[in-house]
């Protein structure tokens, strides 16, 4: 059982190191999301929506940049 969850604890590991741009980029977003939220709900709202477009934007970029 020991075993298992230090075998699953390494591939989560990799998984995070191999990806740790996205991990910060998401991160930074939700640090401020969580700021704007703490200003104001109507600015939370309005600036999380900006970010999940600049992220979609972000995402469609790489996806025709591998191509």
């Amino acid at each position: 059982m020991v075993e298992q969850f230090s075998k699953a604890l390494k591939v989560v590991g990799l998984f995070l190191f191999a990806n740790i741009e996205t991990v910060l980029f998401l991160c930074g977003f939700g640090v401020l999301v969580y700021a704007a939220f703490s200003v104001s709900l109507l600015v939370g709202q309005v600036i999380l929506g900006m970010l999940l477009v600049a992220t979609a934007l972000v995402i469609s970029k790489a996806k025709k940049g591998s191509d």
